[in-house]
């Protein structure tokens, strides 16, 4: 498995307007949604040549609940904070994605090392995702573009 570079980190807040704002005003990024659901997945932050790297996801105070099983959908158990008032600091970091090649290799390394990955297909972006904490906890999103 060979990793090719950073490919995103997702947020989940409950200040959605104020993120979107302080990326998009503020430091003067693209703000726009995302390709695969964009009524439900959030906004994209892009970078100056269009490449998104910040994926912010909105947590309704009212209603936490709908979002976080949204999350727990894709991550399972892999899943950190459940509770909007966890969601600051590097608690509302829900995962960093790396964009990667090599899945099937990867794939059959961590069960073979006693791992239990989490995996997802996004076929209308031909993705194939592993999800695996690293020893801190932290959600690592392994995307393989048409791989």
């Amino acid at each position: 498995m060979t990793v090719r570079k950073l490919d995103h980190v997702n947020i989940l807040t409950p200040k959605y307007e104020e993120t979107l704002a302080f990326y998009g005003e503020v430091l003067d990024m693209k703000v726009g949604p995302t390709p695969s659901s964009p009524l439900t997945r959030g906004a994209w932050i892009c970078d100056d040549g269009g490449l998104p790297i910040v994926h912010v996801q909105k947590v309704d105070p009212a209603d936490p609940a709908s979002k976080f099983a949204d999350v727990r959908r894709r991550l399972g158990d892999k899943m950190g904070p459940t509770a909007v008032d966890e969601l600051y600091g590097s608690g509302s970091v829900e995962h960093v994605a790396l964009q990667c090649e090599g899945y099937d290799r990867l794939l059959a390394r961590l069960r073979a090392a006693g791992f239990a990955p989490r995996t997802n297909e996004v076929p209308g972006m031909r993705l194939r995702q592993i999800f695996i904490p690293d020893p801190n906890g932290i959600v690592l999103e392994l995307n393989f573009p048409g791989d």
